[in-house]
């Protein structure tokens, strides 16, 4: 499996996650391969008010470590 392969199932899965315990569960996918991790996909952003593309984490934005 290369990497897109893996983000694309990783992406169904965290949809499927998201979609079977509801609108207040946040799920996301994070590129470990790239520094600070930015978030892939995440679905019911609005739980933190994360977005795709941030590199925020529960605690805040990791970009500042």
């Amino acid at each position: 499996m290369n990497k897109k392969e893996a983000l694309e199932f990783l992406d169904r899965l965290a949809k499927g996650i998201s979609e079977m315990f509801g609108s207040n569960c946040e799920t996301l996918v994070h590129d470990m391969s790239v520094p600070k991790h930015p978030i892939v996909v995440i679905y019911n952003g609005h739980v933190t008010n994360r977005k795709a593309g941030s590199t925020e984490d529960v605690y805040g934005d990791l970009a500042k470590y």
